[in-house]
């Protein structure tokens, strides 16, 4: 069965390391470029990418922080989730959150 990793994550230098971690384990998904509220509000850039793939986060095209969706295995999942908690001290090196689910109706070539 497919499971999704939801991760939410501040920008620091950490933030790459995490994700170079990520990619060297072999896993890929989605990572969306996000901002707080009240960044929004006050404006932002035009240009600005706002989805990526761990490739461009390797050239740094993010702002304030991101949000990354992972598809997996189940099976994989708990090693995924181990990695973000090693690498972020617990969400204290780098600040965010992760949630998961399981997708009993996954469909698809991912």
């Amino acid at each position: 069965m497919k499971a999704i990793l939801n991760l939410y994550l501040a920008l620091n230098e950490h933030t790459y390391e995490l994700l170079a971690k990520i990619k060297e384990a072999g896993y890929n998904g989605t990572i969306i470029n996000t901002v707080s509220l009240k960044h929004e509000l006050e404006g932002t850039e035009e240009d600005e990418v706002h989805i990526l793939t761990l490739h461009a986060i390797e050239k740094r095209h993010v702002t304030e922080s991101l949000t990354c969706r992972f598809v997996v295995e189940e099976s994989q999942l708990e090693e995924l989730k181990q990695i973000v908690r090693d690498l972020t001290d617990h969400f204290s090196l780098v600040h965010g959150g992760m949630y998961s689910r399981l997708l009993p109706d996954y469909e698809g070539t991912f």
